[in-house]
């Protein structure tokens, strides 16, 4: 063993040959077989998160990957990052949206005691929009065939923690709205996006909610039962989504039922009291 020592003029000095005994016996040098052996398990120790890197990475949408295929609908959505940048979730606003989280009637403020109004009337009601939304709408009606289905696919690719996008998705989720998509977009959703880091998914359920607040009337009631079977679960905070398709359901079904001759405001007798009116009539006569 080798010892070196330094002296306060800088000048080092250095004593060989020095042995320290121990009461451990001197382990045998291992072979070099085994000195490799060694070596690589503790390499192995580190490929499990190599691996999962990998995996991750293959698992990447191959959407992505689209060689300037989908290079407008890039621009479109690059331009709403731009737009939620400056009116984003901080704000309570939704990018070029003509409308934010709090999408109630009143701005969700009611009097003590009322109920409130979650839903809007269709004569005050004014549908969601965007100027993003219409020139996407737009480049999506002008492809034919699988220039659509591909343009519909890359969208649902993009519902994804690892997209860039990842700040627009409820931009993206209200475009596939209008493309008859609502549901695969929300299965997307609830698979690659719930949880993320960005209130994504916090703010597609905002804007699905903001839709039927303002859109319930023109809304197909078949559609309320498979957004509630993909969310069934769902523990993120949904700006009253629930108790919005409830109403919402519960007033298509006021409308298809047919409303009584009778006056119903008034309480309708019960046998028993009616016996007895009978009766009294018949004692007076």
């Amino acid at each position: 063993m080798t010892f070196g020592i330094t002296d306060q003029f800088g000048d080092e000095y250095k004593l060989k040959g020095i042995v320290i005994r121990t009461d451990q016996p001197i382990q045998p040098r291992l072979f070099l077989s085994r000195r490799l052996v060694s070596s690589l398990k503790k390499l192995s120790d580190l490929r499990p998160a190599k691996r999962r890197e990998l995996d991750e990475a293959r698992k990447l949408p191959l959407e992505w990957n689209h060689g300037g295929a989908q290079e407008e609908v890039d621009l479109i959505l690059s331009e709403e990052k731009r737009a939620y940048a400056a009116n984003g979730r901080i704000r309570g606003g939704l990018g070029s949206l003509n409308v934010g989280l709090q999408s109630e009637p009143n701005l969700g403020w009611t009097t003590v005691g009322n109920v409130p109004s979650l839903l809007w009337d269709k004569a005050q009601a004014k549908p969601v929009d965007s100027p993003n939304l219409v020139r996407l709408i737009k480049l999506r009606n002008s492809l034919q065939g699988a220039g659509k289905d591909n343009l519909e696919r890359y969208l649902l690719s993009h519902l994804h923690k690892s997209s860039t996008y990842a700040d627009t998705s409820y931009f993206i989720f209200i475009a596939l709205h209008r493309m008859d998509r609502t549901v695969d977009a929300l299965t997307q959703a609830r698979a690659h996006l719930e949880g993320d880091k960005v209130y994504a998914y916090s703010n597609l359920l905002g804007t699905l909610a903001a839709v039927v607040s303002r859109e319930h009337f023109a809304i197909d009631p078949a559609l309320y039962p498979r957004i509630q079977k993909v969310l069934e679960g769902s523990t993120e905070h949904d700006f009253k989504l629930a108790e919005k398709i409830n109403l919402a359901r519960l007033l298509q079904l006021a409308s298809e039922l047919s409303e009584p001759d009778a006056d119903t405001s008034r309480p309708r007798a019960t046998l028993a009291s009616e016996g007895t009116e009978n009766s009294t009539n018949s004692a007076k006569s």
